[in-house]
């Protein structure tokens, strides 16, 4: 027979039923990042078509303070594109959202030195200055929710974000809706309507599967609920999901608050002194940190992601999908 470690038999009798965590409400902010548009475009569609439908969504569930975040290298460029794009930020500000540093060219902590990284971070908010109309914008969001890979990078660039009135942009829900941007515009082209009927099911699963986690390690790390902050994007697949999910997530007990509001929770002050080569959401973090694992608490070390499903969908590669 297997015995059970004492610390694993109190986990389990702190954590609740997965059911009982469903009926506890969850106050939860909405950043989006790499404003003001993720990846490529249906035929036809304009940026500034998939920027109206999103705000036109938030505006329906009536979200507050919703913050995104930006490279000032996509609208700083000449050109008629970058002109479009600077316009789509001005239309976000004026339906009272702020704009956050995302770093200017949208790099990568590990590839850089601190110095090299700051000065991309500092190199960005001469835009951030001009477009937030007075609005708060010293907040940062790691691109790739990365830290850096050893302590001396992550505890510099947090020195140095302290130093310059920056608070950190964290997030505790991401499914990584960006990724079924790509194999929806190849799927749409090819009109395989069983594959988009596949990618917006899995879509909407895999962002309730993320709020289910969450609500179990926010109670298992914490013994509470914390204020939840998502992580989305402005790709055209997620601004054509964006009503179903928020619905979703509405009925599953979610209230809707300023991220300036979920930022000041308490728990969100922790360095948890995560390193690695991929960036990971705050909970994870702390989880790791602990070093614990997600079987701890009584959930699947692997989520049901699509990755594959994702690559392979209406692509060349030949494989038999039945849905």
């Amino acid at each position: 027979m297997k015995l059970i470690s004492v610390f694993t038999l109190a986990l389990m009798f702190l954590i609740p039923s997965a059911h009982a965590i469903k009926r506890v409400p969850v106050k939860m902010a909405i950043t989006v990042d790499d404003i003001p548009g993720y990846g490529d475009l249906p035929h036809g569609v304009s940026r500034s078509e998939v920027m109206n439908e999103v705000l036109a969504v938030f505006k329906k569930h009536e979200v507050p303070g919703v913050y995104g975040f930006i490279n000032g290298l996509k609208v700083s460029e000449p050109g008629a594109e970058s002109d479009s794009m600077m316009q789509d930020m001005k239309t976000w500000v004026e339906a009272n959202y702020p704009v956050g540093n995302h770093t200017y060219s949208h790099i990568h902590l590990n590839d850089l030195s601190v110095k090299k990284y700051t000065n991309d971070i500092k190199k960005n908010e001469k835009l951030l200055e001009e477009i937030n109309c007075g609005m708060d914008w010293k907040y940062f969001r790691y691109p790739f929710l990365n830290e850096g890979e050893t302590l001396a990078k992550r505890n510099g660039v947090r020195k140095y974000l302290k130093n310059n009135g920056y608070k950190i942009a964290q997030v505790s829900i991401s499914f990584r809706d960006w990724a079924w941007n790509a194999p929806y515009l190849r799927c749409l082209k090819k009109n395989d309507q069983a594959s988009l009927h596949y990618l917006e099911q899995s879509f909407l699963d895999n962002g309730m599967e993320q709020l289910n986690r969450a609500r179990v390690l926010s109670k298992g790390l914490f013994h509470r609920q914390v204020k939840e902050i998502l992580l989305l994007h402005l790709s055209s697949f997620s601004a054509k999901m964006l009503d179903q999910l928020l619905t979703k997530y509405e009925k599953a007990g979610v209230k809707w608050i300023p991220f300036s509001e979920a930022t000041r929770d308490p728990v969100y002050r922790k360095n948890t002194q995560y390193l690695g080569e991929n960036g990971t959401a705050f909970l994870y973090q702390v989880m790791q940190s602990r070093n614990l694992g997600a079987e701890n608490f009584g959930l699947s070390s692997f989520t049901s992601f699509p990755e594959e499903d994702l690559k392979e969908l209406c692509s060349d590669i030949k494989k038999d999908y039945k849905f």
